[in-house]
């Protein structure tokens, strides 16, 4: 096949790639406008990240900006990927937001493993994350050590959940095996997992985030507050 043919098969490609998610987009879309509150529950969401950052920043907290910008974007990329089906890949940027999340606790305290992360000459891996998140001062004052330790185990389950998504350790976590993968067409079941994921795992860091930052969250303003608890 002569790479003049390839390109205009690409160009004609491109054109069809376009219409089949734009056609599942609509079908997402509908679904959301079908029902408000499950628009307002998914879409909330989007928002917690973003006003973690704001209420922080008005404490002169700015220093691990580009995390809680980075974790935004995955909460959104996961959001909005999953209007065009790409669920596997949805639930790929969840993953990010876990790892990222509980690096930015880390980092709080570990300016200097900050700065060297940033250039990518440092890397700490997610169990001792964990262990370390576990035994944190700032969550022993706040909660007892069997709350933050089922916490922490509900986050490191998704967390390996989603690792198996990218790693496709079977079909079942193949893109290709889902029903709206295979027929273009927009299946409850399938946005249902997805949704379930998608709003617990936010959940659970949003909660991780309360206990670590308690002190500073009573002094943010009542509208962050309103976002951060609803």
């Amino acid at each position: 096949m002569s790479k003049s043919i390839i390109i205009n098969n690409a160009k004609e490609d491109i054109g069809l790639y376009a219409n089949d998610f734009q056609s599942f987009f609509e079908q997402t879309k509908q679904h959301y406008f079908q029902d408000d509150e499950i628009l307002f529950q998914c879409y909330l969401k989007t928002l917690i990240f973003k006003n973690w950052k704001e209420g922080l920043n008005h404490l002169n907290i700015n220093n691990l900006d580009s995390l809680f910008d980075e974790i935004h974007n995955d909460i959104n990329s996961s959001f909005y990927l999953s209007t065009f089906g790409l669920y596997r890949t949805a639930k790929m940027h969840l993953r990010s937001s876990i790892e990222l999340s509980l690096q930015l606790i880390y980092f709080f305290d570990h300016n200097i493993e900050f700065k060297q992360w940033e250039k990518g000459d440092f890397v700490i891996k997610h169990n001792i994350l964990s262990e370390y998140i576990k035994k944190h001062p700032h969550l022993e004052e706040t909660q007892d050590k069997a709350t933050i330790d089922e916490l922490m185990t509900k986050i490191t389950k998704k967390w390996k959940h989603f690792s198996k998504h990218i790693h496709a350790e079977s079909l079942s976590y193949f893109q290709t095996e889902s029903s709206s993968n295979s027929t273009n067409v927009f299946a409850i079941r399938d946005f249902n997992i997805w949704k379930k994921d998608f709003i617990e795992t936010i959940d659970l860091l949003n909660i991780l985030l309360s206990y670590f930052f308690s002190k500073q969250l009573v002094q943010f303003s009542t509208s962050v507050k309103k976002i951060l608890k609803d």
